[in-house]
């Protein structure tokens, strides 16, 4: 997870905003996936185990979105950083950073802007790891 720990810094000073899509089995068996405010995360846990590969990542009810696909139990959970757009309708879910109102389509069919990035992690031991990067307009505080 070095893809992680080069954006730890931006995270923590505002000037990046990362999300973090985790498709996994959890210690059940069941497969789950959430997307994880990265810096909320880095605020509240060590993430040198993470950075070291000592510990993976897990998915939480706690996290923007969350989804276990053996129940089919989903939660959305707003962030200091982030609200959560479920749009029922379209069938879309949308992050809004909180910091410049930019609104993150985590759709993978959805087109890159300048102000959003994907970057698909394909060495990982995650059945799938994605991550999402906002450039914030202004520093979130």
């Amino acid at each position: 997870m070095q893809a992680l720990a080069k954006r730890e810094e931006d995270n923590l000073t505002g000037c990046l905003a990362t999300i973090i899509f985790i498709r996994d089995v959890n210690e059940k068996g069941e497969e789950v996936s959430a997307y994880i405010d990265y810096r909320h995360r880095l605020k509240k846990e060590n993430w040198g185990p993470y950075f070291r590969g000592e510990k993976k990542i897990a998915p939480s009810e706690n996290d923007l979105s969350f989804y276990n696909w053996i129940k089919g139990t989903s939660y959305h959970t707003s962030s200091a950083n982030f609200d959560v757009v479920a749009d029922t309708d379209t069938l879309k879910l949308l992050f809004v950073c909180k910091s410049d109102g930019c609104a993150i389509d985590v759709n993978p069919k959805a087109q890159i802007t300048e102000k959003v990035s994907r970057l698909d992690l394909t060495e990982t031991s995650y059945e799938q790891a994605v991550i999402f990067d906002h450039l914030v307009l202004r520093a979130i505080p």
